[in-house]
């Protein structure tokens, strides 16, 4: 990847508003907003706002992007670990 080359993810999140809600971000990842409640509930989504003495939930499109890069696995990486 080229230096000045922007990694995919971050290039694709881009296009979305610096915040956003649950439904915007279960669409862009192709989840149900169920799915997106689910991780958050269980602590393994990314990280959140829920402002005062609200019932929503916005996400920061940085905190997407970086949820999204520190859950990327290399099973690759694993096997060679382990040898």
């Amino acid at each position: 990847m080229d230096a000045l080359e922007k990694p995919p993810i971050r290039g694709a999140l881009e296009q979305l508003p610096p915040m956003f809600d649950s439904a915007t971000l279960a669409s862009w990842l192709g989840q149900t907003v169920k799915w997106i409640h689910t991780m958050r509930s269980n602590g393994r989504g990314p990280a959140y706002i829920k402002p005062i003495g609200g019932r929503s939930v916005l996400y920061c499109r940085d905190d997407v992007v970086r949820w999204i890069e520190e859950s990327r696995h290399n099973p690759a990486c694993r096997q060679k670990q382990s040898l």
